[in-house]
């Protein structure tokens, strides 16, 4: 069986592999790289990728991804 959703360190990393990578994103500050999390995870939720609560509740990551 197939999981529904996706989990929270696929997330995370995606968004630090995919998103903060793009030279557009290099020199945002911890704001709005906060920001953009909140758009990633709603652009996640509306392919339903992850649920809604996962959307509201998850939190920008503070840990850094070795």
């Amino acid at each position: 069986m197939r999981r529904r959703y996706l989990k929270k360190v696929n997330v995370v990393y995606r968004f630090k592999l995919r998103v903060l990578t793009l030279d557009e994103y290099e020199d945002l500050n911890e704001d709005e790289r906060r920001d953009l999390w909140k758009v990633y995870l709603d652009s996640l939720y509306r392919t339903n990728q992850i649920s809604k609560h996962q959307a509201r509740t998850w939190k920008y990551p503070s840990k850094e991804l070795k």
